[in-house]
């Protein structure tokens, strides 16, 4: 039972609930391509709370209208009685085709059991955040984050959904997660930097080659406190923020004793406007080269001492 109007709880938290995408429909599995089937037609008395019962007022249906989000409101059944004008772009469907279905219709993997938890987690003061994928009229679907709330209209209860398409933040965080995993797995040593200068982000390598994790990074005063070279940690910060880049051989003082040789490249990191955001630095390391040229060099110091001696 609904909590009475009167008596509405204070919404202090936030439950969220996500749809797992082993549970997903396959979008032509799904009634809502297929507009042609009969539509359930509701009681006569429920029928009569379907259409304009956002508001009345032009003004305010305008501005309805123009918000950024999807607006669904339906009664406490989960049964769509209004829209507004963006929830018609976003699912690709007409508002009369909309109107008095069940909003877990559009709602990919959406079964009867989530009208029943929304007002269970409202009874118990909090928000609904869903996570889900949504179904267009034309078989396609977006991934959406849908907030859900019971506010009261014509004086009873009412469920309202606000649906936001993520598609650009979904796309923006797989994109972050390949980096991610790609700087994870490098065998270079990689840290970032934010626009203050503080270290961010190092990969494993990184931890693996110096010995320091990101906290004892921290208590020795970052990057710039392990080059061997002095002050040339300043160097590399301004290179970077008046000319992009920067690259060098260097010596780090590691963790666990020794130095190790390294090719740093340095480079900035800029937001869409151009301004630098951030800093990336990647050591590779240059132990074994060294030891190479090392070798190299003996054995044609040792040619030239055997020619010498011949002539």
């Amino acid at each position: 039972m609904t909590t009475p109007p009167s008596h509405k709880p204070t919404l202090t938290e936030t439950a969220r609930i996500r749809i797992p995408l082993q549970f997903r429909k396959k979008a032509e599995q799904s009634r809502i391509i297929r507009l042609e089937e009969p539509m359930h037609v509701a009681p006569p008395r429920q029928q009569q709370l379907a259409g304009d019962v956002l508001t009345t007022d032009p003004v305010a249906r305008q501005l309805l209208d123009s918000i950024y989000d999807g607006l669904i409101i339906t009664d406490m059944s989960g049964r769509i009685i209004d829209t507004n004008l963006r929830t018609v772009g976003l699912f690709s469907c007409p508002r009369e085709d909309l109107v008095n279905r069940q909003v877990t219709e559009f709602i990919d993997g959406g079964s009867e059991k989530l009208i029943p938890e929304i007002t269970a987690n409202f009874d118990s003061g909090k928000f609904t955040l869903l996570e889900c994928f949504c179904l267009r009229g034309d078989g396609k679907e977006f991934p959406a984050e849908i907030t859900a709330n019971i506010i009261e209209l014509g004086n009873r209860d009412t469920l309202c959904f606000f649906v936001r398409d993520i598609t650009k933040r979904m796309q923006l965080e797989i994109h972050l997660l390949r980096l991610s995993k790609a700087a994870e797995s490098a065998g270079d040593a990689i840290s970032i930097f934010d626009g203050e200068g503080d270290n961010v982000y190092q990969n494993p390598a990184f931890t693996e080659l110096f010995g320091y994790s990101a906290e004892d990074l921290r208590e020795v005063g970052g990057l710039g406190a392990l080059y061997t070279t002095r002050g040339v940690h300043a160097i590399i910060m301004k290179a970077v923020t008046t000319e992009g880049a920067w690259s060098g051989e260097l010596t780090v003082q590691r963790r666990q004793g020794g130095e190790v040789p390294v090719f740093v490249r340095a480079n900035a990191i800029r937001d869409e406007d151009g301004d630098i955001i951030g800093l990336i630095c990647v050591h590779a390391d240059m132990t074994e080269r060294k030891r190479a040229q090392l070798r190299l060099r003996r054995a044609h110091d040792e040619l030239e001492r055997r020619v010498e001696e011949r002539t």
